[in-house]
């Protein structure tokens, strides 16, 4: 609905050092389809944001292209602490932010963490799972979340791999459309647009 602060996000996943447009859905046997984040298992944490059952997000070849995350609180009761979880539906109206999936999974190293940071702007991180190596998860990790990213945030993210694998930056183009490279690309091009 116009003016209710729904508005359209483009989707999109990064992954491995490249953006594709969408996020690939996953069937689940209580939920139907959802956006399946991290890894089940001990040391391991998972979320699913599934579909709006009144109003889905648009879906093309098991991907959301365009949708808002609308986050549901249920009360405390008998007990229970409140319980929140996000739901996608289909926008109503445009924006310039995207929601992007952010997957650090890269190559196991033992030791090493894969995770995502502010480096510019506000972006928001909504939901997160996280996925692990060894039976107890301690030997390495990588983080797996949705984030929103506005014109002019930046995010750096140090994919799992350690010395391995070059941290990057995923930023908006006066596009609206997410662009990547590494660190010391994108530095480089910071230098450039100043002079």
């Amino acid at each position: 609905m116009p003016g209710d602060g729904r508005i359209i996000m483009k989707c999109y996943t990064w992954e491995r050092g490249t953006v594709e447009v969408g996020v690939v859905l996953r069937d689940d046997e209580k939920l139907g389809k959802v956006v399946f984040l991290g890894e089940e298992g001990r040391g391991r944490r998972y979320e699913k944001i599934g579909m709006s059952r009144r109003n889905p997000a648009e879906v093309i070849n098991n991907k959301v292209i365009e949708a808002v995350p609308v986050k549901i609180t249920l009360p405390a009761k008998e007990g229970k602490p409140e319980k929140a979880f996000y739901i996608l539906e289909r926008p109503q109206s445009e924006a310039a932010s995207v929601l992007i999936r952010v997957s650090t999974r890269w190559c196991y190293t033992r030791g090493s963490c894969g995770s995502w940071s502010a480096l510019a702007g506000a972006p928001e991180a909504l939901i997160s799972g996280h996925g692990a190596h060894g039976d107890a998860g301690r030997i390495g990790s990588w983080d797996d979340g949705l984030v929103i990213l506005k014109p002019g945030d930046a995010l750096r993210v140090r994919p799992e791999g350690g010395y391995k694998v070059e941290p990057y930056v995923l930023w908006l183009n006066p596009d609206g459309e997410p662009q990547t490279s590494t660190v010391n690309d994108w530095e480089n091009l910071q230098v450039l647009s100043v002079s």
